[in-house]
């Protein structure tokens, strides 16, 4: 006698079989994290090795309220407590002898491209360029064809 409609528990729902999956899928996680980690320091230190070390750069000094261009020099801090963990900017004296730095590595924390004046002046003579349909004014700039 044959029994066809025996009821077989799948293999993967079996709880051991479940805890090996899980322990494959967190070390294929873990090899990834780590492969993405070297990768980034690797470009941090790419960032590091390109940038020149005298510069003249634009520079907003918070203290004075001021946007001005200087020559800066290159300098790297390197984290006390982790070594393998460091910043590169570009440093100067404001004209009042206020410090300034713009940042290297870390662009997107840059306080420089927020509170600049000019930078806002330069983006509100480019908004033209960049608006989109869905936005508004578009319709007043571009008339509906």
């Amino acid at each position: 006698m044959r029994y066809e409609s025996t009821p077989r528990p799948e293999i993967e729902s079996h709880y051991h079989i479940r805890m090996l999956i899980e322990g494959q899928e967190k070390k294929a996680d873990d090899r990834t994290y780590h492969l993405n980690k070297e990768k980034t320091k690797a470009e941090r230190q790419d960032l590091i090795n390109d940038a020149k070390p005298f510069v003249l750069t634009e520079f907003y000094c918070q203290k004075c309220r001021e946007d001005f261009k200087a020559q800066s020099i290159k300098e790297v801090e390197i984290d006390w407590s982790n070594p393998n963990q460091f910043i590169a900017f570009y440093r100067t004296k404001c004209f009042e002898g206020h410090w300034c730095i713009r940042l290297i590595t870390d662009k997107h924390r840059d306080g420089y491209w927020v509170r600049s004046k000019a930078v806002h002046r330069d983006r509100g003579v480019h908004y033209k360029d960049t608006i989109q349909p869905h936005e508004t004014g578009f319709n007043l700039l571009y008339k509906k064809i």
